[in-house]
């Protein structure tokens, strides 16, 4: 004999849209979708009066027919993040301010930028590295016995 179980309690409505989606919702605009598995995937998308519309992009156009008045602008697309490096980490040290109480901020001082720059080139140094999993690994197996 199968038994059927009761459900007890309130139902909960469940949102299928996903977070990013439900925010374009939310904001009226333009906007170029991508596809993480496919890369070269671009789609626009116009979000008005929470709903979203697809501009096609199946109909070619003849690039000598667009009038002299055009204006163009982008192209925006998905843009892979950027990668950091130890130059460009380095030179973000330049445009960092420290920030004090009541957000008073001032410029690192020639000693603390030193300091920035050193802890920067240590995060890039491989045996850096190395010596961190080390420790990792040190610091488990204490804990762990």
């Amino acid at each position: 004999m199968a038994r059927n179980p009761i459900l007890i309690g309130q139902p909960e409505e469940i949102d299928l849209v996903q977070p990013q989606v439900r925010a374009m919702l939310n904001n009226e605009g333009f906007y170029i979708g991508g596809d993480t598995k496919q890369a070269r995937l671009m789609v626009a998308l116009v979000s008005q009066g929470g709903r979203v519309f697809c501009l096609k992009v199946d109909t070619e156009l003849d690039p000598s027919r667009f009038l002299p008045s055009l204006t163009l602008h982008g192209p925006y697309g998905p843009q892979p993040p950027a990668m950091m490096d130890e130059k460009r980490a380095i030179a973000f040290i330049e445009q960092f301010e420290i920030v004090g109480d009541n957000n008073v901020s001032r410029e690192p001082s020639d000693e603390e930028k030193f300091v920035l720059r050193e802890f920067v080139l240590q995060l890039f140094d491989p045996q850096t590295l190395d010596d961190l999993n080390r420790e990792e690994g040190v610091g488990s197996s204490s804990s762990a016995g």
